[in-house]
């Protein structure tokens, strides 16, 4: 079992509800879709970002295989050009 380092809920690793993220934590489906919703609202006021390690930034491949509508992808990519 692995915990959410968002919702603290717990899971088990072999499911697909749960991703480990660079920085060695893991964050469950429904928050990784929270943080890239308010990534995408607000950028430059909300990072997608797990915690304040170098790592920590979700980037796009965190998403990969929950989101595959190509619209929130060309919202993605758009995201990347503004944060900065």
């Amino acid at each position: 079992m692995v915990e959410c380092k968002s919702c603290g809920l717990s899971y088990e690793w072999k499911g697909s509800n749960i991703r480990r993220l660079p920085c060695q934590h893991y964050m469950c489906r429904a928050c990784l879709l929270q943080y890239l919703a308010l990534s995408l609202i607000s950028p430059k006021y909300m990072s997608a970002r797990c915690c304040d390690s170098p790592k920590g930034e979700i980037k796009e491949e965190s998403f990969g295989n929950i989101v595959i509508d190509p619209r929130i992808s060309t919202a993605w990519k758009k995201y990347e050009l503004l944060k900065d």
